[in-house]
């Protein structure tokens, strides 16, 4: 199959049939390969449960401490530049929640509530508190996000 691309488009991604378009990052290089199904794993439902127990946790957040993270959000994305497009309050959640886990914190993200990390004292309590102890990127005024999970 012959391609090439109109003026306006860099480069084409994507699936046609049984084949996949793909592209590098500067759009300089396309190259075409057969679509291959990935095997679903035991991490793929590990995933699977930790983003829809992070969708409810979310539910159950106070008002204010999700007003702090799109605050929190606002300032990282003015003072970041990214190359694709900038995280939302939910991706830095998220991102929160494993860093959380990968630093050694026992705490289970499949069954995590906002009372969890109360009770146990974790270091997300507020959104200044995460910053201190390293599981947010520091950003200038900081500080002043200081409501906290649950009302």
């Amino acid at each position: 199959m012959k391609s090439y691309l109109a003026f306006p488009f860099k480069s084409l991604s994507g699936k046609h049939g049984k084949l996949v378009y793909c592209c590098d990052e500067d759009g300089n290089i396309m190259w075409v390969r057969e679509f291959v199904m990935p095997e679903i794993t035991d991490h793929n439902h590990y995933m699977g449960d930790v983003s829809k127990n992070i969708a409810v946790y979310k539910t159950h957040l106070n008002p204010e401490y999700i007003d702090d993270l799109k605050d929190y959000t606002d300032r990282y994305n003015l003072s970041h530049t990214h190359k694709c497009r900038p995280p939302s309050y939910a991706s830095l959640l998220m991102k929160m929640m494993f860093k959380l886990k990968k630093d050694g914190y026992p705490v289970d993200l499949t069954t995590v509530t906002p009372e969890v990390v109360v009770d146990m004292d974790l270091p997300i309590r507020t959104v200044s508190e995460a910053v201190d102890n390293g599981l947010l990127p520091m950003i200038p005024r900081y500080e002043d996000l200081t409501h906290w999970i649950v009302e």
